[in-house]
C-alpha cells in the first residue's frame, strides 16, 4: 500500500521520520497487523507497531523510487541501521529505537529482520522468480521472518520451538502469497512480476500479456494457482495455530483474515477489501478459538 501523502526525505534519500506516531501510522497502512497488536499488552504492543513500522518502511521502497539503484541504497540503509540496533549502537528512526530497546531488555534476535530486508532487494527486479521455490522462499523469509520477530516479541521463550517456527513459516507463506495477489496491480504499474515464470509457461501467457491487461482468462487462472499454494500452506497454519499459546496470538492472528482475502480475489480479482467491522469480529473470533 502506498502512504496517502509523499514521505519527507533527507538530502541522501533515506526517510525521516513523520510527525506521526508509530500506532498511527501502521494503523493507516497496515490495519490487519494493527488490529492484532490490540491483543498484546502495551509495551509488546508498542514493540509490534515499530516491527510493522519499520516494515513498511522497507516494503515500500520499490514503489517510491524510478530507479532500482537508488532502492537498493536506501535498503542497504535499513539492513545497516537494524545491525546497528542489534548490537545496541546508536539509531534514529523511532522504530528502530523501540526495537534496539527489546534487544537490550530481552535478547530480540533482529537477524530474521535483516533477512526480511534483504530479500526485499528482489522487489527491484524486473521478473525475480523463475521457479516456486524461488518464490515461495521469498514469503518465507519476508512474511515470514516479520511474524517470527513479532512471536519472539510476545514470547521470547517459545519463539524458537519447532512449533513457532512452523506456524511461523506456515502464516506467513500464506499472508505473503495473498498480500502478493492483493499488490497485483500495483507490481504491474512497475512492470514488475511476482508470478514465477514455470507459471507463465504452464497457462501459456507472458508478462507482457499480464502488464497490458488482455488476457483476462490467464491472468485469472494464474491467481487461482497461487491461491491454491496459500491455501494450502493458510491449512497448515490453521492446524499449527490450534496449538500455540495464547500470548503468540497478537503476532499472527491478523492471518485469520485470510479467507475472506481469498474469497475476493476469486470473486472479483485482483482487488479484495474487508471491512472494518468484519475484520475486528474475525479477530475477536479468532482470538477466543485459537484459530486461523
Amino acid at each position: 500500500m502506498l502512504r496517502e501523502t509523499p514521505d519527507e526525505e533527507n538530502a541522501d534519500g533515506l526517510p525521516v521520520a513523520a510527525d506521526e506516531s508509530l500506532d498511527a501510522l501502521v494503523r493507516r497502512v497496515d490495519a490487519d497487523r494493527w488490529f492484532a497488536t490490540r491483543f498484546a499488552d502495551a509495551r509488546v504492543r508498542l514493540r509490534l507497531l515499530a516491527l510493522y513500522a519499520a516494515n513498511y518502511e522497507v516494503a515500500r521502497i520499490a514503489e517510491s523510487v524510478s530507479d532500482p539503484a537508488l532502492g537498493r541504497i536506501r535498503l542497504q540503509w535499513w539492513i545497516d541501521a537494524v545491525g546497528r540496533a542489534s548490537r545496541s549502537a546508536s539509531v534514529e528512526h523511532p522504530a528502530l529505537i523501540l526495537l534496539s530497546e527489546a534487544v537490550q531488555e530481552t535478547g530480540l534476535d533482529l537477524s530474521p529482520l535483516v533477512h526480511v530486508f534483504e530479500a526485499r532487494n528482489s522487489d527491484l527486479e524486473e521478473s525475480p522468480f523463475a521457479a516456486w521455490s524461488d518464490l515461495e522462499a521469498y514469503v518465507d523469509t519476508t512474511a515470514g521472518g516479520v511474524i517470527r520477530v513479532a512471536a519472539a516479541l510476545c514470547a521470547p521463550e517459545r519463539a524458537l520451538s519447532p512449533h513457532t517456527l512452523s506456524l511461523a513459516r506456515a502464516a506467513g507463506r500464506a499472508w505473503g502469497l495473498i498480500g502478493l495477489l492483493r499488490a497485483l496491480p500495483n507490481w504491474g504499474a512497475r512492470r514488475r512480476t511476482f508470478f514465477p515464470t514455470v507459471l507463465f509457461e504452464r497457462i501459456g501467457f507472458t508478462p507482457e500479456d499480464l502488464y497490458a491487461g488482455t488476457q483476462v482468462h490467464e491472468i485469472t487462472a494464474a491467481i487461482r494457482v497461487v491461491l491454491e499454494r496459500a491455501r494450502a500452506a493458510h491449512s497448515d497454519a490453521n492446524r499449527l495455530s490450534t496449538t500455540a499459546t495464547k500470548d503468540l496470538f497478537p503476532a499472527y492472528g491478523y492471518v485469520t483474515l485470510f479467507r475472506d482475502y481469498a474469497r475476493g480475489l476469486e470473486n472479483n480479482p485482483p482487488s479484495a477489501t474487508i471491512g472494518v467491522f468484519r475484520r475486528q469480529a474475525r479477530l475477536v473470533g479468532a482470538a477466543l478459538t485459537g484459530a486461523v
